[in-house]
């Protein structure tokens, strides 16, 4: 959640206000779909499962559409690929908790996953800086 406070901030000084309280409200239905993802899997409800990524995908594309609302310099379709994939980052990562397969996978794994979004996180970075040249350093 203070992640999520952290991007909602950074777009927010971009932005504005309004589109950072927006941005966190979809944050917040990213983190309630892997919420949801980790307690299905532990009940093992198969159809919880797929609802949560069903909800996890239905929320990364209205996260790109979103942010390429904000950003010519943001491709919807570009976003919302990268999101999918940290989605599915989410659900590698809780299947390898549920399985309570070897803390050094887990850890690979989660490797991977802080990889993919340190690329998102570069990504908008970098379109905020072509979008705002004069406040980038």
């Amino acid at each position: 959640m203070a992640n999520a406070k952290q991007i909602a901030n950074a777009v927010a000084g971009s932005y504005g206000k309004d589109a950072g309280d927006g941005l966190l409200k979809l944050l917040a239905g990213h983190w309630g779909a892997v919420k949801a993802l980790t307690d299905s899997a532990k009940s093992k409800s198969v159809a919880g499962e797929d609802k949560a990524m069903n909800d996890l995908g239905m929320n990364a594309g209205a996260i790109a559409k979103f942010l390429a609302g904000a950003n010519p310099n943001w491709k919807e379709s570009d976003l919302d690929s990268a999101l999918l994939m940290h989605g599915g980052d989410h659900r590698k990562q809780v299947d390898l908790m549920m399985s309570r397969a070897p803390k050094g996978e887990q850890g690979a794994a989660w490797t991977e996953m802080q990889h993919h979004m340190d690329m998102i996180a570069d990504a908008l970075a970098d379109g905020i800086a072509k979008q705002f040249p004069d406040k980038a350093n």
